[in-house]
Parts: structure tokens; C-alpha cells; sequence
């Protein structure tokens, strides 16, 4: 009886172990799997002492050249879930939280406010959701703090005055402020030239961001290969790994090496590893094919926007946890015609139901908000609560004007008195 309880939990341990590296494993793109497989056969070399496995170890090197990767931008993080993400966290839910929220939504990705915002707007959506009047100071509290979030300077309306909050909150002495502020404010009036300036000022000056919002998500190039390929076949879309982070040939020398190794402890180890990169591949190649069915119309192009498809609904069809499926979408790229995207952002949120119990994506919804608004006439300017009207009657569509409102602004559409009074051009 003990020798069994002692096999049950040896093998827990083994089987606990083989768990801990599925899961570290998941999120890591191709490359740092790559990087890991490399390290583990230099490792087993370096115990066998082989001067022909080193030989075969620069080969695999060798067989991993960057020159089919393809040049993308980096993973874009949106500004303004960034802000919003600190509102959370640091406001209550209720009116205050609300003016927070109509403010974020109204700042474009360079962290500026849009200079549209209807702040009349705003007042009716306060006194409608919670009947409260709200003031001046109310909005001007909530943007500054905005401004003081990260990145620092974000809401601003003209770029000197975010240059000037900046300089505020460094950490500078009130003398030092001061004269840096002066020599700023020559600058913006061209009085003098950069290059005029003190070395130390023109140090202190750089910190400065004139459009602060651009550090989340920096465009900086980096280069990247799609581990996912996306088919258009007779039979729909299929999902190709071309990209498994490692090759069959170091997976045959892996287990080789892995067979001679006496330590059972490191044997067991890089057996859990390469388990753990089969189960990777496979629970990859699972969910985006399942995200291939799911987004068909959009891919086939029958479709403008994204069919509602998050994590949960992954997981309730694998009947596994949502934070595995979002381990394993983080920064993995999907090659389709003609561009590479990420897997996830063929994901969207649905927002409400239709009458005939569909979710509605946030995509369809902001592509049904631009065409009411386009078909409006210049006799008649359609307000946020027209349009959650025209969408329950022509769409079946229930939907909240609060949720028109932040859809709205961030089609970047002005309220309907502003279009009334500038007759602006809507987007494309």
C-alpha cells in the first residue's frame, strides 16, 4: 500500500512537472522555442563530449537563417484600452468613471483630445445615466487625471500644452522648472534656435514627448515569422503550422541524446519539454483553425467586419480554461494573402443580441453606426439615442446609447450638433 501511494505521487510530480512546461511553453513564439531547443541539445552535447554533435549543432544553426522572415510592424497595443485600464483601477465605478470614459474614447492614438468632444454631449449622457449635473471642474479633474496617467501627457489639446505638463512632473527644482519653461515657451514662439540652448536644457527638453501616446505600442520595425498559414480550399479555410520553432530532424537528435543521458531527473525534464512543444503546436493549429471557421465571411471578404469570437468561446468549445487559449494566441502571426496579421485580432468582442439571439461584434456594430449616420440628411442630424432607435427597429438590435456614443467617438465622429453646425466629412 505505501510502495503504491509512493508511485502515485512519483508520478503526480512527473506529471506536475510535464503541466509547468505545457504552460510556459504556450505563449512563446517560434523563435524563442527555437532558442530553447538549441540550448537544451548543447546542453546534452556538452554531457556526451561529442565533437561531431557539435559539428551537427552548427548545422541546425545554420538551417535557421532569417531570411524567409517577414518584416512587420510590432504588436500594437491600443492607447486607449491602456488608459482605460488605469481608469479602472483607480476611479469607481459611476458618473466620474463615465466622464473618464467619454474622455478616453476621445483622445486619438497620439494622445491627443479630439478637439470635437462635445462636452454638452457628455452633460445630457451623465444626467440621463445617472441624473447628475455635472460641472467644469468635473471635466477638468478628469482629464488632468488622464494627463497624469501613463504615458504622462495624454489628453492634451495643443502639443505645447502637453509639452508644458510634461515638464511640470520631472522631476525638476522650481528654479530649474521655471527657466526651462521660459526657454520652451522662445522655442514654440521661435525666438531662438534648439541648438542655442544649454546643453543641460536641451537634455532636459528631449524627455519631452509633443505626441506622448505613440509609446504604447512604438512602431519600431521588428522582424517576424507567421507560424500559422491561413488556405482558402474547396473545403473552406484551413490552418497550416509552417513554423513549429523546430525542426523534425533536432527533435530525432533530441531523442537520441535524451536516450543516453543517465540523470533520470534531466531526461524526465527534456522529455516534459518536447511534450510540451507537441501540445503547444497542436492546441495551436486547434484554435486557429476553429478561428478560421468561425471568421470564413470576413476572410472570403463577404463580410466588412469580424463575427463575435472571444476566448471563452474557444474554451467552452475545447472545454478548456480561457487563459490557456490566451496563452496561446499572444503574439503568434498568421500568414494570409498577402499579409501577416495577429491570430488574435481576428477575435472580437460581441456586444449585445439581436432579436434573433446573434451576437452582434464590435466591428458590425461600428460599420451599422457609419452607415446610419452617412444616409442621415443635412434636415436631419441623427443623435446617439436616433441611432440606438433606428438600430432596434431596422437591425433588431439592442443597444445601450452610452455604447453608440463610445463607438462613435471612436470612429472619430462628432456628436450631431457639431456635424449640424460643420457639416463634416465622415470617414471612408
Amino acid at each position: 500500500m505505501k510502495l503504491r501511494q509512493q508511485i502515485k505521487l512519483k508520478q503526480k510530480v512527473i506529471l506536475t512537472q510535464s503541466l509547468k512546461q505545457q504552460i510556459n511553453l504556450l505563449p512563446l513564439p517560434s523563435k524563442i522555442i527555437r532558442e530553447k531547443a538549441l540550448d537544451l541539445f548543447e546542453e546534452l552535447i556538452e554531457e556526451a563530449k561529442s565533437p561531431k554533435k557539435k559539428f551537427q549543432l552548427n548545422l541546425f544553426l545554420d538551417s535557421f537563417s532569417s531570411n524567409d522572415q517577414t518584416k512587420e510592424l510590432s504588436e500594437d497595443k491600443d492607447l486607449r484600452d491602456h488608459l482605460m485600464q488605469q481608469l479602472n483601477e483607480t476611479v469607481k465605478y459611476g458618473f466620474k468613471h463615465l466622464i473618464g470614459e467619454y474622455i478616453i474614447d476621445s483622445i486619438d492614438d497620439s494622445g491627443k483630445l479630439n478637439p470635437e468632444i462635445d462636452f454638452n454631449d457628455l452633460k445630457n449622457l451623465i444626467y440621463e445615466e445617472y441624473n447628475v449635473k455635472i460641472s467644469k471642474s468635473d471635466i477638468k479633474e478628469s482629464i488632468n487625471n488622464i494627463q497624469l496617467m501613463n504615458p504622462i501627457g495624454c489628453g492634451f489639446r495643443t502639443t505645447l500644452e502637453t509639452l508644458l505638463f510634461q515638464l511640470k512632473n520631472l522631476d525638476l527644482n522650481k528654479k530649474e522648472e521655471e527657466k526651462i519653461k521660459k526657454e520652451l515657451l522662445a522655442l514654440w514662439k521661435s525666438k531662438i534656435k534648439f541648438s542655442m540652448l544649454p546643453l543641460q536644457s536641451q537634455n532636459i527638453i528631449k524627455k519631452l514627448n509633443p505626441e506622448p501616446g505613440w509609446v504604447i505600442g512604438s512602431n519600431q520595425d521588428i522582424y517576424i515569422k507567421p507560424e500559422i498559414k491561413f488556405h482558402n480550399t474547396k473545403n473552406g479555410w484551413t490552418s497550416t503550422l509552417i513554423d513549429s520553432g523546430i525542426s523534425d530532424s533536432l527533435i530525432r537528435e533530441l531523442k537520441s541524446n535524451l536516450a543516453n543521458i543517465k540523470d533520470k531527473d534531466k531526461r524526465d525534464a527534456g522529455k516534459a519539454f518536447l511534450y510540451g512543444i507537441e501540445a503547444r503546436n497542436n492546441s495551436l493549429l486547434l484554435i486557429s483553425q476553429i478561428i478560421a471557421n468561425n471568421q470564413k465571411d470576413f476572410l472570403n471578404k463577404k463580410i466588412p467586419f469580424l463575427k463575435p469570437l472571444i476566448l471563452s468561446d474557444i474554451a467552452a468549445e475545447l472545454k478548456i480554461h480561457q487563459s490557456t487559449i490566451s496563452r496561446i494566441v499572444t503574439n503568434k502571426y498568421v500568414q494570409l494573402p498577402g499579409k501577416v496579421i495577429l491570430l488574435k485580432s481576428l477575435l472580437s468582442k460581441g456586444l449585445g443580441k439581436k432579436l434573433n439571439g446573434k451576437q452582434v461584434s464590435v466591428d458590425e456594430l461600428k460599420a451599422s453606426i457609419l452607415k446610419i449616420i452617412k444616409n442621415e440628411t443635412p434636415r436631419k442630424f441623427l443623435s446617439d439615442k436616433n441611432i440606438s432607435q433606428i438600430l432596434n427597429k431596422d437591425y433588431g438590435l439592442i443597444i445601450a446609447r452610452r455604447t453608440i456614443t463610445k463607438y462613435r467617438l471612436r470612429l472619430n465622429i462628432p456628436s450631431s450638433t457639431s456635424r449640424k453646425l460643420k457639416q463634416i466629412t465622415l470617414p471612408a
